[in-house]
Parts: structure tokens; C-alpha cells; sequence
């Protein structure tokens, strides 16, 4: 089961395949949504008796036929994994709060930096054409002044300042952007603000099946149902560099039932990705 973004002409899908280590995978199905082909291929892998591969976040989870119905918890209870968390980042953007009913994360929303005002490079390269190219030759023009200036008015506030300050505006709801992660005694729940709109979306643990630390797709190949990456030669990698690859270009958390998806952390440093990792894989261990 994998991924296919789709274009102007065509629909997500994630086509679902059977694959051998002798021949070519051999495409059976292409749903569009992932809640028909997770349930689907789960099917397909429980008749055959086969190992479910999913690589449809980019990253390879496997899990065997028997376990496909396995909750996280269970998982974590049949492992009887201790969880530990690693070192404290010593700068965290997210704000961590300790309820009595477990946690919750407070993800703030992108930062400013130099490659965000870069996004305003190109209106003002546009804007600075239409005023030299367009806008001045229209004031130089022989004719009333009020028709000169009026259109050049006009011609300035729809291609100079409406586009300026639409990408400021933009850049605003960005950082206006947040996330907030409550992990409860019962559930795994997702709460995200843009602008005035909220959304939320909710995981109870009964279906929870899948908690992935999403790192860098070129280093890492594949990770257990766990969340443990893996070179491509099935050799799990060092602590440290799990915990400290600072450079990569897809992080994210993502937790997973049959029916929802829910994708967060994105744009935080490698390290607190881990660290919020571990503590909630901690906290839904003591549930």
C-alpha cells in the first residue's frame, strides 16, 4: 500500500499491490481515500496470510497478518517495552503541560525567519516592474491629470499594494498557526487553529494502531510498528542518532487508526520531535 499524490486532472490514491522478491509489484486496487485502502489491504493481507507493508507516509511500516488489528497499546503491553525519554531539548517551542488526566502539547505555529520573508521577494520584484514599466509611464502621459493619476492609482493598488499586502497577510495567519496535542487516559486527540478556524480530530486508544516518528526519507528506510527506524539492512539506528538528526527534511509525528490520520510536529527540530515522541508513547503506556 503506498501513496500517489494526485494533479489537476487526477485524485490521490493509494494503490495497493502484491508484492514478491522475485517479480514485479502487480497493482490489484487504487482507492482514493486511505480509510478504504487501509481496510482493504488489511483484508487482503489477512486472506493470504501475508505481512502489511504501508508506505504511504513515505516511510515503510510492516506489520505481521496476526497483529493487523492490534491497538498501540497492546503493542506496547505484547513488547513489554520500557519507555524512556531522552534528554530534554534545551530549547523547546512546544509547551508541555502535565494534566491528571495525562498531557497536553501546545505546538506554536511556524517561526519568522529569512526563508519565510523570502515568500515577499517576489511581489515586490513585481510590484517594482509595474511601477517602473506601467505605472510611471501612465503619470508621464500627456493628458488631464486626474485620468493619469486615477489610473495609475488604480493600476497601483491592484498590482503593487493589494499583492504586498496579501502575502503579508498570509505570513500573519501562518504565524497565527498552532497545535495543540492532548494525550489522555482514553484517547489521542488534535487540535489545530488557522486564523479563527479550529479543527479537531480524535484517535480513541480502542483504535489507535500506529504512532510514527517520521525521519529523514533517504536515511531511513523503513520503521516498525513501534516507531524504531531502520537502516536498509534491517539494523536499528544508535540512540543518539535517532534522537539528533537535526537536518531532516520530512519530521513529523503521525498517529493512526483505520479510520483518521493525524500528522503534527512538522517544522519543529529533530531533537523535540523525538522528545514529544517518547513522552507520548510514556504517557499512553501508563494509560
Amino acid at each position: 500500500m503506498e501513496f500517489i499524490e494526485g494533479d489537476s486532472d487526477s485524485s490521490d490514491s493509494y494503490p495497493i499491490s502484491l508484492v514478491g522478491s522475485l517479480h514485479q509489484p502487480l497493482p490489484l486496487f487504487y482507492p482514493t481515500n486511505y480509510r478504504d485502502a487501509r481496510q482493504a489491504a488489511e483484508k487482503l493481507a489477512r486472506f493470504l496470510g501475508k505481512p502489511l507493508e504501508d508506505t504511504s507516509t513515505g516511510t515503510k511500516i510492516v506489520k505481521d497478518s496476526e497483529y493487523l488489528d492490534e491497538t498501540f497499546i497492546e503493542y506496547l503491553k505484547r513488547m513489554k517495552e520500557t519507555v524512556q525519554l531522552p534528554p530534554t531539548p534545551l530549547r523547546m517551542r512546544t509547551i508541555i503541560e502535565k494534566t491528571g488526566n495525562g498531557i497536553v502539547l501546545n505546538i506554536p505555529g511556524p517561526q519568522y525567519g529569512p526563508a519565510r520573508w523570502f515568500i515577499l521577494i517576489f511581489p515586490v520584484i513585481l510590484a517594482g516592474i509595474v511601477a517602473f514599466f506601467f505605472i510611471r509611464p501612465l503619470v508621464l502621459l500627456p493628458g488631464p491629470p486626474a485620468i493619469r493619476y486615477g489610473m495609475a492609482c488604480f493600476a497601483f493598488i491592484f498590482f503593487v499594494f493589494g499583492p504586498i499586502v496579501s502575502t503579508i497577510r498570509f505570513l500573519g495567519r501562518m504565524s497565527r498557526q498552532s497545535t495543540n496535542i492532548s494525550v489522555t487516559k482514553t484517547a489521542f486527540a488534535a487540535g489545530e487553529m488557522a486564523g479563527r478556524k479550529r479543527t479537531v480530530s480524535e484517535i480513541p486508544f480502542t483504535e489507535l494502531e500506529d504512532l510514527v516518528l517520521i525521519l529523514d526519507r533517504k536515511t531511513i528506510e523503513s520503521i516498525d510498528i513501534g516507531g524504531k527506524p531502520y537502516r536498509p539492512d534491517g539494523r536499528p539506528f544508535p540512540r543518539f542518532v535517532q534522537f539528533f538528526m537535526k537536518y531532516a527534511k520530512n519530521s513529523s509525528i503521525i498517529a493512526r487508526s483505520n479510520k483518521t490520520m493525524i500528522t503534527f510536529g512538522k517544522g519543529l527540530p529533530q531533537e523535540e520531535l523525538a522528545y514529544l515522541y517518547q513522552l507520548i508513547r510514556q504517557t499512553i503506556s501508563h494509560s
